[in-house]
């Protein structure tokens, strides 16, 4: 575990936050030091960034859950841009069969790199979840990714739309 920030090592940077091109730089200090076997990038922008750098070509291991995931959502230049980073990584990681094979489909290359990651937390098996009591208020709580794609901000109007319905 490295933490930048509290080791001063992130330089000029200010806030509690790195910039893609800035974790990079870093990432790039620490493995010419002591080489990394591999590197998980979640997230488009940062491997995006990464493979234009090109200095962890070949053990990349891809988590991305933020590009297109539509057909109506791809374009020419977002297939390319994904074809780069198929192209830099080992592995891609998908969190869902259809990802894996929208993937696959978008970018053959792809093939034989995706594999499936689905959410590390178990399902409750034997622990259904039961409706709280009626005259008790019902309580939300999301532990996910906020992003629009997931639809996070459209989320928050549940409770109203419930008591409209009585819940």
């Amino acid at each position: 575990i490295f933490r930048p920030f509290e080791e001063v090592r992130a330089g000029d940077v200010s806030g509690d936050l790195l910039s893609p091109n800035r974790a990079t730089k870093i990432m790039l200090r620490l493995d010419a030091v002591e080489p990394f076997d591999l590197v998980v990038v979640r997230g488009s922008r940062t491997l995006d960034t990464m493979v234009q750098n090109g200095g962890f070509n070949g053990r990349i291991w891809a988590y991305l859950t933020d590009i297109p995931q539509a057909v109506t959502a791809v374009t020419a230049e977002s297939t390319e841009r994904l074809a780069r980073m198929v192209e830099a990584s080992r592995l891609m990681l998908c969190q869902t069969e259809e990802l894996r094979g929208f993937l696959e489909t978008t970018v053959p290359e792809a093939a034989g790199k995706s594999v499936l990651f689905p959410p590390l937390l178990p399902p409750f098996v034997g622990h259904e979840p039961k409706m709280p009591d009626p005259g008790r208020p019902l309580k939300l709580a999301y532990a996910g990714k906020f992003a629009p794609l997931w639809r996070t901000e459209a989320m928050t109007g549940l409770p109203a739309k419930l008591a409209e319905r009585g819940v």
